[in-house]
């Protein structure tokens, strides 16, 4: 935890200096991700979306978080959408769980 923590000083340090970088918040968000802090990893994959919305990796981590979070209908979505943007890695998810 003591790596996440220091990762996510790293990255909020960069944020605080430019923040309009979406990788910046979807490396935050894996570094909550990691940490089980899940609502601030879909908060800050919200932002990465809201700022770039054609980055396939954030919709597909975003779902698959919603989905450990139990938010199993907005996952789907998210993995549809990772999927319609090209993320191979969303198929068999999606295949499993949303029916």
């Amino acid at each position: 935890i003591r790596g996440m923590a220091k990762a996510i000083n790293n990255v909020n340090d960069a944020i605080s200096m430019k923040n309009d970088i979406p990788k910046y918040y979807f490396d935050r968000a894996m570094a909550f991700q990691a940490i089980g802090d899940f609502p601030s990893a879909i908060n800050d994959l919200d932002i990465c979306i809201s700022l770039d919305p054609t980055m396939s990796d954030a919709y597909y981590k975003r779902g698959v978080i919603r989905y450990i979070s139990g938010l199993n209908e907005a996952a789907c979505i998210d993995l549809s959408k990772a999927i319609d943007l090209g993320n191979t890695n969303a198929i068999d998810i999606i295949r499993v769980y949303c029916k």
